[in-house]
């Protein structure tokens, strides 16, 4: 069955049809493919998105959790089951790490990576492809409730089971996260754990009988990705302090500066920002953190471009102070919710800039942000509350929450342009680009549609758009390859139906959803994308070529049979190819 998968994929590699040969751009002519929900059983379970992530291999990745109570709970993608649940002794339900390899062509799950202890923070789990085929998983992670002496353990497709080593005080009746790293292979075999231990002793400044016990949650994992070594990079808030591990086996702490007073309430906004660098096997090589003062400091999430790393997040600040990150500061006017981000070195020791873009009026809130990049570009996008005046640019939105997309230079973090829509309830999520200088930004409604808007990048004006899904309670990730496109969402409701094929003879796709249920759903563009538009006078030359079979074991040479070939060039991209030998 495996040999049949990459026999398909790769005749469907080869039958991409060339630039010339495509139809009309319009995103009238994109094409509904197929749409498959990741549901569990049991009364009023619901399962939610984290990420869709293209392999190295040709692959797709997805990082999900699922809502489960009792291990006789089956998790199940579209009519496959998947993972079985994990034993919980709360009334509500627990949250299973599930990571799945799909088949592009179908979404037909080919292996599953589940938790059967223990339970996972569901806005905190991110993926990155790896250059050897594989996968790197990054998550928040405590004990089940009522069962605080089951040890952690994930279930791999070898049908192996990992322990992690986490053993909670003797006495303990509270649970508490930690942070993890996993290794996956290309096969769907785990190959480490590594835990990152977050200090959870209880804070002076609290209050309730809970938090005078222990602190909950004392960091938060917004985001991860690898460069083209296969180093890790995490970012997130630190409220308390981490603990993380060297090769040599001697550790770092990383400390938060700005909780003074603090209940331990994981719902007040307090914390430092921080971005760790691992090895490729997990291992501690450098970090970096906020100073200065101010409410709270976090970076939600991270990307690599000409071997440059970008972060962006979001900050509150006090009004007259300074936030500092490396070398650079920046002085707060206001208090209010502001965008942030930053280009650093991949080795964490230079700040080459740090902005805000501060907004001047209050009661502004920033959700789901995100952001890519290119030679020249910064895109930040999310969803944001009342108007945003930055740099001198005001974009005006309703009181509600508005869809909202800024615009940088990436060499030097100056705001270029905003704009915002004007539906009530409405996010920019994700993008991707074309050749021809063209953006095109996931788009949802609350309770509403999702959509494919296209912007033309130069004077940000909307040129075209589609709606792919009807009733699309929140859009999270996109993943372009090629003319491909593949889609996660949330969503609920009997006979959500997809986009009309246009080319195609075959009928939209329908999925029925009694609840909040995962979606991953998959199109053809009537053009090529691309996750970065290339500087045309920029030269780019290969630095690396790596050849994995599919055992993923590498050699400078191809090896007889199917081979994937990894280029790693000057700018820091990959390009990954199939071929046999």
């Amino acid at each position: 069955m495996k040999q049949s998968y990459i026999f398909s994929a790769l005749l469907l590699a080869m039958t991409v049809m060339p630039a010339w040969a495509q139809s009309s751009a319009s995103l009238s002519n994109v094409d509904s493919q197929w749409g498959k929900l990741l549901v569990s059983s049991g009364v009023k379970t619901t399962t939610t998105g984290g990420q869709l992530v293209k392999g190295n291999d040709g692959s797709l990745y997805m990082l999900a959790a699922a809502d489960t109570k009792t291990s006789a709970d089956v998790v199940s993608m579209g009519d496959t089951p998947i993972a079985n649940g994990t034993q919980n002794s709360s009334t509500s339900y627990n949250q299973n790490f599930v990571l799945s390899k799909l088949n592009a062509s179908d979404g037909t799950p080919v292996w599953t990576v589940a938790s059967v202890t223990g339970e996972v923070a569901t806005t905190q789990q991110w993926a990155a492809a790896t250059s050897d085929g594989g996968v790197i998983a990054a998550f928040s992670m405590r004990h089940t409730y009522g069962r605080l002496t089951d040890s952690i353990a994930l279930v791999d497709a070898t049908g192996d089971t990992t322990t992690v080593d986490w053993a909670l005080e003797t006495g303990a009746t509270e649970r508490y996260y930690r942070l993890a790293v996993m290794k996956v292979t290309a096969d769907g075999a785990i190959s480490w754990i590594r835990q990152i231990a977050v200090n959870h002793d209880p804070q002076p400044g609290a209050t309730s009988d809970a938090y005078k016990k222990i602190t909950p949650t004392g960091a938060y994992l917004y985001g991860m990705t690898v460069d083209s070594n296969d180093n890790i990079y995490l970012s997130g808030r630190v409220c308390t302090a981490l603990t993380l591990t060297k090769a040599d086996g001697s550790t770092v702490d990383i400390t938060a500066h700005n909780v003074e007073g603090w209940s331990g309430d994981p719902q007040k906004s307090v914390g430092s920002l921080y971005i760790v660098k691992l090895d490729a096997q997990g291992n501690y090589l450098n970090s970096i953190t906020s100073g200065g003062a101010a409410t709270c400091e976090a970076m939600r999430g991270m990307k690599i471009k000409n071997n440059t790393l970008y972060v962006y997040g979001v900050i509150q600040g006090l009004a007259g102070t300074d936030i500092t990150l490396g070398d650079k500061r920046v002085t707060m006017t206001g208090a209010n919710t502001s965008w942030a981000t930053a280009n650093l070195s991949l080795d964490l020791d230079k700040v080459n800039f740090f902005k805000v873009y501060e907004s001047t009026l209050s009661g502004s809130a920033i959700n789901n942000p995100n952001m890519i990049v290119n030679d020249n570009d910064i895109y930040l996008m999310g969803q944001c509350k009342n108007a945003v005046d930055v740099e001198g640019t005001t974009v005006s939105t309703p009181s509600t929450r508005n869809a909202m997309l800024l615009k940088a230079d990436a060499a030097t973090g100056t705001l270029e342009a905003a704009i915002t829509d004007a539906t009530a309830f409405s996010s920019f999520f994700d993008a991707f680009e074309d050749q021809n200088q063209n953006i095109y930004l996931g788009y949802y409604t609350l309770n509403g549609a999702l959509k494919l808007v296209k912007y033309d990048e130069a004077t940000l004006t909307k040129q075209d758009e589609v709606q792919l899904f009807s009733n699309c309670a929140t859009g999270q990730s996109l993943v372009v390859d090629g003319q491909n496109l593949y889609a996660m969402t949330r969503c609920k409701g009997s006979n959500l139906t997809s986009k009309a094929p246009a080319a195609s003879a075959k009928a939209p796709f329908v999925v029925n959803a009694t609840e909040y249920s995962c979606l991953i759903s998959a199109y053809t563009l009537p053009f090529t994308a691309s996750t970065a538009v290339k500087n045309v006078n920029a030269e780019t030359t290969a630095t690396e070529v790596i050849y994995y079979n599919l055992q993923g074991i590498a050699s400078n040479e191809p090896q007889p049979g199917i081979n994937i070939k990894v280029t790693t060039y000057s700018d820091g991209s990959r390009e990954a190819v199939k071929m046999m030998k």
